[in-house]
Order: structure tokens, then C-alpha cells, then sequence
């Protein structure tokens, strides 16, 4: 019910500042994306802009990008992917208005940025609650969405992988899941101990090794194929506006159901009005907030419409959506996808290893967003900082036992539920933004 309501807020929201920032000129898009991308210079120990973007994209490049694709195509239909596109196109300037506020109204002189520092100095001091809830429900969603779906994603991959290897009772699933939920929270204290100079040098490193990897095996699985780019394109239109659209063996699933699982996954992935990547973007010892905005353009177009992209025209391209539902397991479909390329024991491996990738560079970022948003609501208590670290780890190991259905429900709510205080800022805030 509540996707329903605020996902077309977030396009009605989105479609206005783009045409106020003029953002429907494509012009002003790559001129904005070249300025953003120019390397700049930064002193020792400094986070560069380009660095922040990184972070930020470490963030939103996570299961969303893999299984949350491939979920969107199976029960929305292939033409969900059009809806992630249009969602991801007016989601430009709505990640463009954030991280611009969240660079112009930063503290330089603390830890502290990010949509609860615009809310409070931007709007001034009585909004101070609505910056509170922004924190509270940014904690909600890091321990959910950053946390619990990026731990639940690896371990349902590891535990496919093992099962295509030998046979796993379901007393050894369990033992391998709790194993690397310990792993995984041992790995993110790692990175919280070393702040956010730490998590931004792995998201450095990290981002652009695995999504140049995953391109290229989605690339040679598109070739593969033997399939027409065009061809596959006019069926992701086609299927975005047919009324009885049915694919994977789901009757009945039609343009409504594509347009929220397109819009709704979209949101998942790129986080455009949340306010979640520009505490990243923020992180940057950049101080033109003109140059930072325009690499959040930059990151929302990697995010979907190359990442994003890549993943379902290599499914879709490779046939393993069968009209007899013989593919309802999501993992087992993106799995037939990759083996055209890399064979079945090559193709779980890679699987598994990018989704470890992708979603444990989510949950390094995601922490470090718990972290700003916890500092700002216990004034950078010690003792809350410490708590936290084992609360994030705690979360991990849990998160990988649930359902991945549940995790994936209370997520896209949390996701939702963050994005109102934060976009009642930025329509406050909208002649602050240029």
C-alpha cells in the first residue's frame, strides 16, 4: 500500500525538478556529467569527489542490481525494466538536489552531513524532529535494506553454490548461512573501525574491479545469445504497455503490476530520494556542491542504466524465462543465464562472487550511513558509535537465515518511509538548488 502511494510521488517529484533544472535537455546532462568526472586535486587524507561517488555507488550497486532485476522481469514482466529506466531518468535530478543541499550545508568542521544537516540548518531549527526522523528511519533502513537483504543475498548465493555441488541438508544449509553471517559481520567491523577513509578506499577499489567484471561475462552472455539488441529492446517496450503481459509462467501480470515492481526496484537500486548517497557524496572535501550534484547523475546512470541494463538484457537475451513457470526461483534463473557463458559450475561461482561483491560493498556503505545518522541523534556518543558496530553485526548474521521474501518487503517499506522527511526538505529547499 505504501509503495503504491509513494512510488509515483517520487516520479511526480522527480519529473518536476527536472524540468526546473532543465535536466530534460540531454545536453545538459552530459555537460553536467563531463564537469563532474574532471579529476580535482586533494591534499593528503582527504576523500575526493570521485571517491564519494564511489561510496555512494558502492551503496546503490548491490543485490538490487542482480536479483532485484531479475525479480522486477519475472513478476512485473520484461517491460518493468522500461518503468526502471523512466523512474531512473527523472531520478537524475532528484539525486542531483540532494547531494547539491547536502554539500552546500555541511559542517566542515564535524562528521556530521548528509539530509539531516540540510533539514536542520536548510529549514531551520524547529525542523530539527524532521531531521531526527530522517536518522531514526535511516538506522531502520541501513540495518534492513544496507544490512539484512545484502546478508540474506550472499547467503542464499553460497548456499546455491553448494547445493549444485554436493548435497546440503537442511541442518548443513543452516551451518553455512550462520558461517557467513559471521564472516560477513567479522569483515563490515573491519571497515566501521576504520571510519569513513577506510570504507571510502574499498569502495574505491572495489566498485569499479567487480562492475567492469560483471559487464563483460553480461556482455559475452548477450553474445552468446546470438539475440538482436534491438529486438530485445522492442520487447521491453512492447511488454511495458501491454495490458496482458504474461512472462515466467505468471498469469495475468500487467501493465500496473510492471510499472510498481519497475518503479519500486528502480527506487531499491539507485536510492534517488532517499537522501542515502549524498551523506556519501558529502563525505567529499569538495566544496562546490554544483560539481558533487553532477556526479550523483553520474552514479544513478551506472547504477541503472548500465548495471541494471546489463543484467536483464543478458537474462532475457539467454531465454531461461520459460511461459511454463518452470523458473520461479530467482537465483536459478540469473544461474541458467551465466552458464551459456561460463558453463553450470563456472556460472554459480560467478554468481556467487558477484553477488558477495556487490552486496558487501552495499553493506560497507550502508554502515557507514547508519553511522553519520546515529552520530547526529546521540550527538557522537562513544558508547553509541561501539553499540552500533555490534548491532550492524548482529543484523548480519540474522539476515542471512530470514526469508528472502520478508527481508525484501520490510525493505522496499523501510526505502519508502525514508524518502518522505527527505523529500519534504527538498521541495522546501527547491530555490536553494541550482
Amino acid at each position: 500500500m505504501l509503495e503504491t502511494i509513494l512510488a509515483p510521488v517520487l516520479l511526480i517529484f522527480g519529473a518536476y525538478f527536472t524540468f526546473k533544472l532543465k535536466f530534460y535537455k540531454p545536453h545538459t546532462l552530459i555537460r553536467l556529467a563531463a564537469y563532474g568526472i574532471k579529476p580535482e586535486k586533494t591534499k593528503k587524507g582527504e576523500i575526493s569527489s570521485l571517491a564519494g561517488m564511489f561510496t555512494a555507488l558502492a551503496g546503490t550497486i548491490g543485490t538490487g542490481n542482480i536479483v532485484g532485476v531479475v525479480g522486477a522481469i519475472m513478476f512485473g514482466g520484461a517491460g518493468a525494466i522500461f518503468w526502471m529506466w523512466v523512474s531512473a531518468f527523472f531520478s537524475f535530478a532528484t539525486k542531483y538536489s540532494e547531494v547539491f543541499l547536502a554539500v552546500k550545508y555541511k559542517k566542515h568542521s564535524s562528521e556530521l552531513y548528509g539530509p539531516m544537516v540540510y533539514i536542520e540548518k536548510g529549514l531551520g531549527r524547529q525542523y530539527k524532529p524532521l531531521a531526527v526522523l530522517f536518522c531514526v528511519l535511516g538506522i531502520a533502513a541501513c540495518l534492513g535494506v544496507g544490512c539484512s537483504v545484502q546478508a540474506n543475498s550472499i547467503s542464499e548465493s553460497v548456499v546455491a553454490l553448494a547445493q549444485s555441488q554436493i548435497f546440503v541438508s537442511a541442518k548443513g544449509e543452516l551451518v553455512i548461512r550462520l558461517i557467513v553471517g559471521i564472516l560477513l559481520a567479522a569483515a563490515v567491523i573491519y571497515a566501521l573501525i576504520g571510519g569513513a577513509k577506510r570504507i571510502t578506499k574499498l569502495s574505491s577499489v572495489l566498485v569499479p574491479v567487480m562492475s567492469l567484471l560483471y559487464m563483460l561475462i553480461c556482455t559475452i552472455a548477450f553474445i552468446k545469445s546470438r539475440q538482436n539488441l534491438f529486438s530485445i529492446l522492442n520487447y521491453i517496450l512492447r511488454d511495458a504497455f501491454d495490458f496482458k503481459s504474461v512472462i515466467g509462467g505468471f498469469a495475468g501480470v500487467g501493465i500496473k503490476e510492471s510499472i510498481k515492481m519497475g518503479i519500486t526496484r528502480g527506487i531499491f537500486s539507485h536510492e534517488a530520494g532517499m537522501g542515502s548517497g549524498s551523506i556519501a557524496h558529502a563525505a567529499a572535501s569538495t566544496v562546490t556542491p554544483k560539481k558533487q550534484a553532477a556526479l550523483g547523475i553520474v552514479e544513478v546512470f551506472v547504477d541503472t542504466f548500465v548495471i541494471c541494463s546489463a543484467t536483464a538484457i543478458a537474462v532475457i537475451s539467454a531465454g531461461v524465462l520459460k511461459l511454463d513457470g518452470g523458473n520461479t526461483n530467482v537465483m536459478q534463473a540469473i544461474q541458467s543465464a551465466f552458464a551459456t557463458v561460463l558453463g553450470s559450475a563456472g556460472a554459480g561461482l560467478f554468481l556467487s562472487v558477484s553477488i558477495i561483491l556487490f552486496a558487501f560493498s552495499s553493506m560497507v556503505s550502508w554502515s557507514f550511513y547508519g553511522s553519520v545518522c546515529l552520530k547526529y541523534v546521540s550527538k557522537s556518543s562513544y558508547i553509541a558509535q561501539s553499540a552500533f558496530k555490534w548491532i550492524y553485526a548482529a543484523f548480519t548474521i540474522v539476515g542471512t537465515i530470514l526469508s528472502l521474501n520478508f527481508v525484501w518487503s520490510i525493505s522496499a517499506i523501510l526505502n519508502l518511509l525514508m524518502a518522505v522527511p527527505n523529500l519534504y526538505a527538498l521541495a522546501k529547499l527547491r530555490n536553494d538548488i541550482e
